[in-house]
């Protein structure tokens, strides 16, 4: 079997593109920035540019001193952008540029199946899951080109997510993929604007009416970006010749927050066979679960999990699921699950049925060819989010 093949492709620039003001235009509420304050950001695109009404800005945050990038990136709706970003009181005293790049392109996720079995040429089709913590988790069906490959275009995700690809029909997952993101291509940005901003500790010393002045190609700064800032198509795969490791290990590096307190019980899908040889997902659970029964949707046909009449909560990778949305993963594929009994509330409204916690195989607890049918996918950065 061939080794997975995931196109991990990193964002950088042939040529810098200077904007002029009427082509993209970017505003900030201050040019100078103490910790814990809000920096308000507003960035429009001109209406006459040829550009789709979904677009991209890229933010690549500069520290002049140090050389440190951060990077984010934004949805553009309608060539609109309105976001926000919280100084960290971690963030060093200093000048930093701030450089904004229109790119064409809007997040989308390229595919094709790898070692097709011969439903795939027949039925022509994948389902997919989309499971982000930003919204309900997006069932959808996607259709296969003739050469079995497919694209799930214009997807709008905070942080991260998992998707989930299965065949229809199909019992116990052993779909293949070979997969990318174009969005994480190479890529000309269309504009660029990059803007000044100095950070202070406290606001006393940080007060100025200065306006924020765009940088000119004689200031002196050059701005090039880091190849190695964002990674989409995430865990790599990687085996090792360390010693063995244990659920104990697992659990330690991957269960955090109100997950980490006590269950009723877990279920150890590493240093046992019993998960990996399961058929069934769902029919597996119910056995090893006094209480939990396996239902079926009449009009959608969907599987769904209930403890004591009420529908159980299902998180993966502490990412939460609808209770409709397919579970299609291979038991082989899974490293833990904790199971909360009916009664303890880990989020709201998930402790009438009971809550189940699923943690999927990954970096040396993963076998090479393992979860070709499943990937953890970064998307766009929150309107919210933290300068850290």
């Amino acid at each position: 079997m061939s080794k997975l093949l995931l196109s991990l492709l990193f964002l950088s620039f042939s040529a810098i593109v200077k904007a002029d003001a009427d082509t993209l235009k970017i505003e900030m509420n201050a040019s100078r920035i103490s910790h814990e304050d809000t920096l308000l950001i507003e960035a429009d695109l001109a209406d006459d540019q040829q550009v789709s009404k979904l677009a991209t800005l890229h933010l690549w945050i500069e520290e002049l001193k140090t050389g440190r990038q951060w990077h984010y990136r934004y949805p553009l709706l309608n060539g609109h952008l309105s976001a926000s970003l919280k100084v960290s009181s971690s963030m060093a005293e200093g000048q930093y540029a701030f450089n904004f790049s229109v790119q064409k392109k809007f997040f989308s996720f390229k595919g094709k199946i790898d070692h097709p079995i011969k439903s795939d040429e027949q039925k022509k089709t994948l389902t997919y899951v989309l499971i982000a913590k930003d919204k309900e988790s997006m069932v959808d069906v996607v259709k296969l080109n003739n050469d079995l490959s497919f694209i799930i275009p214009n997807l709008l995700f905070q942080d991260s997510a998992f998707i989930i690809f299965s065949r229809p029909g199909q019992k116990k997952n052993e779909l293949e993929l070979k997969v990318e993101t174009p969005l994480d291509s190479a890529f000309s940005p269309l504009f660029t604007i990059s803007k000044m901003m100095t950070v202070c500790k406290d606001t006393l010393n940080c007060s100025s009416t200065a306006a924020t002045k765009n940088l000119t190609a004689n200031s002196g700064y050059t701005f090039v970006p880091q190849n190695d800032l964002y990674k989409t198509i995430l865990p790599t795969i990687t085996i090792t010749g360390k010693s063995k490791k244990t659920i104990d290990d697992f659990e330690k590096e991957n269960v955090s927050g109100v997950f980490s307190g006590m269950s009723d019980f877990s279920i150890d899908g590493i240093t046992t066979d019993e998960m990996s040889n399961a058929g069934d997902l769902f029919y597996y659970l119910c056995s090893k679960i006094p209480g939990l029964r396996a239902e079926t949707d009449n009009e959608s046909g969907m599987r769904y999990l209930t403890w004591r009449k009420k529908p159980t909560a299902l998180f993966l990778n502490e990412i939460k699921m609808d209770f409709d949305a397919p579970l299609d993963i291979n038991p082989a594929d899974i490293a833990l699950i904790k199971v909360y009994r009916p009664g303890m509330a880990l989020t709201a409204g998930s402790g009438e049925g009971g809550t189940i916690a699923i943690y999927l195989k990954n970096g040396d607890y993963a076998k090479p060819a393992s979860g070709r049918y499943r990937f953890y996918i970064k998307g766009y950065t929150g309107v919210n989010a933290e300068w850290k």
